[in-house]
């Protein structure tokens, strides 16, 4: 159970991680990022039918929750399902099915586009609005120059109604948090490992995620070899 202590606490992680652009401007490329959750593919279809972008690129074979969609299609391909039903027509889509990791998603997509010819100077990404800080930190790194202007944008709903829709239904609240928890670990992990760029974490974010460490909210942690969770 989530207590209103713990939703509190995680309402700032969320805020810290969801570094959503409201607005973005009209830009080249979408590109939505795998996982599980079909929303950041709504919010794509939703912008491409308002002319942010001429063409959305669906990025992911699996991930490390994959195994609750029960599928044997690419992450990517359930997602371009979901914008085609919104109205999106099949020829704006480029499907990547390669990548399962979020690096993989922007370096094997940029080689997408770039065989088809495709130059990108500014660029949305679309994904859950708990991974988005990490998301552009990954992108810094692994998006090689010449780099275009990228705008970050996420579904507009608050955590406490995200699992409702969110994640194809198969998460609670607190997997939810969770996950979220798991993205935030991999910002410093990701940087130690020359996965990502560097971002200094607030004392108070920290704080704040040890917390709900101690509250056993684990379960996406990455973990040393005692079962520690490595540090951020």
């Amino acid at each position: 159970m989530v207590t209103k202590d713990d939703l509190k606490l995680a309402n700032i992680i969320w805020d810290y991680m969801n570094v959503n652009n409201p607005d973005p401007p009209i830009s080249d490329i979408i590109l939505c990022l795998g996982s599980i959750d079909t929303l950041p593919a709504e919010k794509s279809a939703e912008l491409y039918l308002k002319g942010k972008a001429p063409l959305i690129v669906f990025s992911g074979k699996s991930g490390r929750n994959s195994k609750y969609l029960k599928s044997n299609k690419s992450e990517a391909q359930i997602l371009a399902n979901v914008a085609i039903k919104k109205g999106v027509p099949q020829e704006a889509i480029l499907i990547e099915e390669k990548s399962t990791n979020t690096g993989q998603n922007f370096r094997y997509s940029k080689k997408l586009l770039a065989m088809k010819g495709i130059k990108v100077k500014r660029l949305i990404v679309s994904h859950m609005p708990s991974s988005l800080k990490r998301d552009y930190l990954i992108f810094k790194k692994q998006w090689r120059e010449p780099q275009p202007e990228i705008f970050m944008v996420s579904p507009d709903i608050p955590l406490e109604k995200y699992y409702e829709r969110g994640f194809s239904g198969k998460f609670t609240l607190k997997e939810v948090i969770k996950d979220m928890l798991g993205d935030f670990q991999r910002i410093k992990v990701g940087f130690d490992k020359g996965h990502s760029a560097y971002e200094e974490i607030p004392e108070k974010i920290k704080n704040i995620y040890y917390k709900l460490v101690e509250k056993n909210y684990t379960k996406q942690l990455i973990k040393d070899k005692k079962g520690n969770p490595l540090p951020v």
